[in-house]
């Protein structure tokens, strides 16, 4: 998996990187998703429903690391229900994910 810095890139606006982030995977899965307002975890959700079912996109900007990042996605997984969605999209900005980490998030949030 690339690496790219967008953390930096966007530091100064968590929205843009949101935005931005919500774009780039419409492009990519062929669809338009639907943009929430920041919710009260300061992250950005995006809906795309069809006949497939619905795709439930999510976007974090955190500086949190290690074990408190992993922390927060067990939190992220127990709010993620198949009656809210048929597939889950995470979009994650943060400086210190490592490719370990990227494993263990991967095992947390299938």
């Amino acid at each position: 998996m690339p690496n790219y810095n967008f953390y930096d890139v966007f530091s100064d606006s968590p929205m843009r990187f949101q935005q931005f982030a919500c774009a780039v995977i419409s492009v990519r899965e062929g669809c338009t998703f639907q943009r929430f307002g920041a919710g009260r975890d300061g992250a950005i959700d995006g809906l795309f429903v069809s006949e497939n079912g619905r795709t439930v996109l999510q976007v974090k900007m955190t500086e949190a690391k290690g074990k408190a990042l992993l922390g927060l996605m067990r939190q992220e997984r127990k709010r993620i229900s198949p009656e809210n969605c048929n597939r889950y999209i995470l979009v994650i900005a943060s400086r210190t994910l490592r490719d370990e980490l990227k494993e263990e998030i991967r095992k947390i949030i299938p």
